[in-house]
């Protein structure tokens, strides 16, 4: 008897424990979705194309004419690491695409025998999302949208808890315990008992904007008298944390040896920074302002007002929920290290971060592909990008309402982007604030927080979500071209953002 009542009262409490749970995931979902419209309705920021990229003179003007400093004006205007205007080189050529059109937002018809209407006139000017009934047409509008917009799909709140109990429980689990673990190797190297593994800085820097998606601000190189290969990247209306407050530099530039594969030097502004100074700066862009972008992006990859296809509806789903996470739980997860004293700095302004990097968007980076001799990661990508938009264009029926470009950033360039962080950045210890300017402090400590908690694979997902594993030609074909190019990377190759 005594079991059983044991058995009773278990049950009991897990049941209001869930209840308890499901109750606050009913008003988080208030709070944050049910307001939201699905990007069928005018008012969607995704409802229409997704946005051109901003071509890099446009940016460069506006930096050369928002500063007098006469160093910043010359290094936008004469590129004095590079050496080269970039008004005055002719871009490389974009991949080959069999059929041009896939660089536009993909017109689809339906599959043979599908149960929807299609109005033909519609073909050569908007996406459809799904048409159950003609008086229930849902279509994408003709114009290409102005800005991105990382977290505004509408999520049904069955399909919110199936997230919630599969996707967020993972993700706490993966934050919790890389920080734990953190944080014991903090006390065994403070008492003597746990050294950091030895590292070169002028080596990682170089290897983080060579072999990223950093190298997307490559804006070109010279050859020395002496015969060096150097390679400028430079960033825009460069947004970081001083003393854990936003700011916004006109201009931060790298220079970096690309046969030695080495750090030659780096300037914020106008000033002057170390190979250490630059790291941090490299990093914390490239896990804050520049990953939201891609996001943002994924966005007008994901459709779950279609119920044809589960598989992509379930891909659609979790993109849609780690763009939540990303976007609205994050910044709440940081004031929650700052009171419970995980962090030493004040990391409230990284939401700041974020707006910025999702409002400036993408700026033109076809002159990456001059790096492909030095770079793996540029020529994989490339050589997969290829592929993928022409499979996209013979597979395009199967995706209704899905920008190609827009699946490719999502799926392979977010999960690489992911994969290629934790493999640059092998021990989170390189991350040292206390061998920093206090005003970087604070970048530097987000930055190894999140290395250890959001950017490895979150543990234990019951889902298939590896393009290996993913169902249908499309996957097939996309993977096999891309394992025959670098396995490695092509095994990391996600269907959507999972992550």
């Amino acid at each position: 008897m005594d079991e059983i009542n044991w058995h009773v009262a278990s049950a009991v409490a897990l049941l209001a424990i869930n209840l308890r749970y499901i109750a606050y995931c009913h008003r988080l979902w208030e709070r944050h979705f049910k307001n939201r419209v699905h990007r069928s309705h005018p008012t969607s920021p995704s409802n229409g194309g997704r946005p051109s990229v901003t071509p890099e003179e446009r940016k460069l003007q506006a930096v050369a004419t928002s500063t007098r400093r006469p160093s910043i004006v010359a290094a936008v205007t004469d590129r004095r690491l590079g050496g080269q205007s970039l008004a005055a080189r002719r871009p490389p050529s974009p991949p080959h695409l069999k059929d041009r059109s896939v660089r536009r937002a993909t017109i689809v018809s339906p599959r043979p025998g599908a149960k929807r209407i299609f109005d033909r006139a519609y073909e050569s000017a908007a996406e459809m999302l799904y048409d159950p009934a003609p008086a229930e047409k849902r279509r994408l509008c003709t114009e290409t949208q102005g800005t991105l917009d990382m977290d505004h799909v509408h999520v049904p709140f069955v399909d919110f808890l199936w997230g919630m109990y599969f996707l967020a429980p993972n993700g706490v689990v993966l934050w919790a315990t890389g920080i734990a673990v953190l944080k014991v190797k903090k006390l065994l190297r403070r008492l003597g008992l746990w050294r950091a593994a030895a590292y070169d800085p002028d080596a990682l820097i170089a290897e983080l904007l060579l072999e990223s998606f950093q190298a997307m601000h490559y804006t070109c190189q010279r050859v020395t008298d002496d015969g060096r290969r150097l390679a400028n990247f430079s960033f825009t209306r460069f947004p970081y944390l001083e003393h854990g407050v936003f700011k916004v530099s006109c201009l931060f530039t790298v220079c970096v040896d690309l046969d030695r594969r080495r750090f030659v030097k780096a300037t914020l502004s106008d000033e002057a920074l170390s190979a250490r100074e630059a790291l941090i700066l490299v990093y914390f862009n490239a896990i804050t302002a520049d990953h939201v972008k891609i996001h943002a992006f994924s966005n007008w990859a994901a459709n779950i007002e279609q119920q044809e296809d589960p598989f992509l509806y379930r891909m659609s789903l979790i993109s849609i929920m780690y763009n939540f996470f990303g976007h609205s739980l994050f910044p709440k997860i940081c004031g929650a290290w700052e009171s419970l004293g995980v962090c030493e700095h004040s990391l409230a302004d990284v939401r700041k971060v974020f707006r910025h990097g999702v409002r400036e968007g993408v700026s033109s980076h076809a002159q990456v592909g001059e790096l492909a001799q030095d770079s793996n990661i540029v020529s994989f990508v490339i050589k997969v990008r290829n592929k993928f938009l022409n499979a996209f264009q013979r597979h395009r029926d199967d995706f209704l309402g899905i920008d190609g470009e827009a699946l490719f950033v999502g799926t392979v360039v977010h999960s690489l982007d992911h994969q290629v962080l934790e493999w640059l950045l092998p021990d989170p210890l390189w991350m040292e604030p206390e061998t920093l300017p206090k005003r970087f402090r604070a970048m530097a400590e987000v930055s190894r927080l999140v290395r250890v908690g959001f950017v490895p694979e979150p543990p234990l997902q019951l889902f298939r979500k590896r393009m290996r594993d993913a169902p249908g030609p499309f996957y097939r074909t996309v993977y096999a071209h891309a394992a025959r190019i670098d396995k490695r990377l092509a095994d990391h190759m996600d269907a959507c953002i999972a992550k």
